[in-house]
């Protein structure tokens, strides 16, 4: 259902875009495969190297140096990793001549939408066996705020899902925006803006890149420091009862 979340999401771009849009729709779904198999891989491969090297070289833990580039390096890194294969194809003079400002954005999404199924799978592809059914979909029990798999009835009915939301503690069960893919979107509109445009308007290329990876930043930041207040009003003895039982759990 993971799958079918992400590429919903990528053929509901496929639909909107139609108008000014060229590729065609095996062009798309590759896409999909490569941010999977190659941007995907590639990303953790990356990650593995810099984080193991420089816990090596720093003195560090491991757990210190992946929690802190969570939200420094990796952000960017990811970005810049799952637009790599536009940067490169947009090198084709031919390539150029065919494709829009349409099509540079759709693949960027196609593209970030492979990364995120893969990561997710990585995440909770061993924890099947776990899953309890939640309304329409699933839940994997492991916190107050566990992670949702939604039901087919409400990916077809969402826009750009998500493979996976975070449980409320209240309120019934939803399907989350698919922060990947609408990121790479972004990211694959400047590197459109980058090979479509001329003269200073290419300088304007940035801006969508450093917006996406800016917020992959912000966004991993707050889901760090919320972890890291959670953790230690656990060890803080001073703390209310009850709050400590509900950070006890591990955070998603």
């Amino acid at each position: 259902m993971m799958a079918v979340a992400a590429v919903w999401g990528v053929l509901q771009l496929y639909a909107v875009s139609w108008p000014t849009r060229s590729v065609r729709l095996s062009t798309v779904l590759l896409a999909v495969a490569v941010g999977v198999y190659g941007c995907g891989v590639t990303t953790a491969v990356v990650q593995l190297a810099y984080t193991r090297l420089y816990a090596g070289q720093s003195g560090q833990s491991l757990l210190t140096v992946v929690n802190t580039t969570s939200y420094t390096v990796a952000p960017w890194a990811e970005e810049l990793i799952k637009i790599t294969p536009l940067l490169l194809v947009g090198c084709s003079r031919r390539v150029r001549r065919q494709w829009g400002l349409s099509d540079f954005t759709v693949l960027g999404g196609a593209l970030g939408a492979g990364f995120g199924l893969l990561e997710a799978v990585l995440r909770f592809g061993l924890d099947a066996d776990r899953a309890m059914a939640r309304g329409e979909g699933w839940i994997i029990p492991d916190s107050l705020s566990p992670p949702y798999v939604p039901g087919l009835g409400q990916v077809l009915t969402a826009w750009l899902p998500a493979p996976f939301s975070q449980l409320g503690t209240v309120g019934p069960p939803a399907t989350e925006t698919f922060q990947h893919l609408v990121l790479s979107t972004l990211a694959g509109f400047g590197v459109g803006l980058l090979w479509r445009t001329r003269g200073w308007v290419r300088l304007l290329s940035a801006a969508p890149f450093a917006a996406a990876a800016f917020h992959h930043t912000v966004n991993n930041y707050a889901a760090r420091e919320s972890g890291s207040q959670a953790a230690q009003c656990q060890a803080d003895p001073s703390a209310p009862s009850g709050y400590r039982v509900l950070t006890s759990f591990p955070q998603p």
